[in-house]
């Protein structure tokens, strides 16, 4: 778990600097509405609206010129769901005809302990991978990463709040 975040460091870092470009909306999947609604939605990382959010990666950590996607998990859980392959294919026809690289950061909410978020936010994220492995995206262009209960979507204790800190973020040059 926390090798995995160690090891994987200094490579990201190394390819976001080597990382050139910009990013446009041309798949049509950008789209507002709801964070937890059923439509796919991809952010250009810039403009993340970080209102009520709470200690979010900075975009400037994500790929630059990046978008990204979000899948959302049950608690507990690192299953994917018919709603989280539905939109991982829709993810996927985008992430074809982009050639860079793609980054999958797994979160959790607070429900347990630090390791045990680390660890599920790292499940969340192999089962992605594995999807999208499945779906044409390869290994070679993945980065995983956890980052479990840090970085919350959204602060607070209520229900919507843990439901929207249990995801996946897909980072990506579209």
């Amino acid at each position: 778990m926390m090798n995995m975040r160690l090891m994987t460091l200094p490579w990201l870092m190394v390819s976001l600097l080597l990382v050139g470009g910009c990013a446009s909306t041309g798949s049509g999947l950008l789209r507002g509405g709801p964070l937890l609604d059923e439509t796919v939605v991809w952010q250009r990382a810039a403009d993340r609206d970080t209102a009520g959010r709470g200690a979010s990666l900075p975009s400037s950590f994500l790929l630059e010129d990046a978008s990204v996607a979000t899948v959302w998990f049950q608690a507990g859980q690192s299953s994917l769901t018919d709603t989280t392959i539905a939109r991982l294919e829709e993810i996927a026809k985008d992430l074809r005809r982009a050639s860079g690289k793609v980054l999958i950061i797994g979160y959790s909410d607070p429900g347990g302990s630090r390791e045990y978020n680390l660890a599920l936010g790292e499940e969340r994220a192999k089962a992605v991978a594995r999807h999208l492995d499945a779906l044409g995206i390869r290994e070679r262009r993945r980065t995983l990463l956890s980052y479990g209960e840090d970085y919350p979507a959204v602060q607070g204790t209520d229900e919507q709040a843990r439901a929207r800190n249990r995801r996946v973020e897909i980072s990506a040059r579209l």
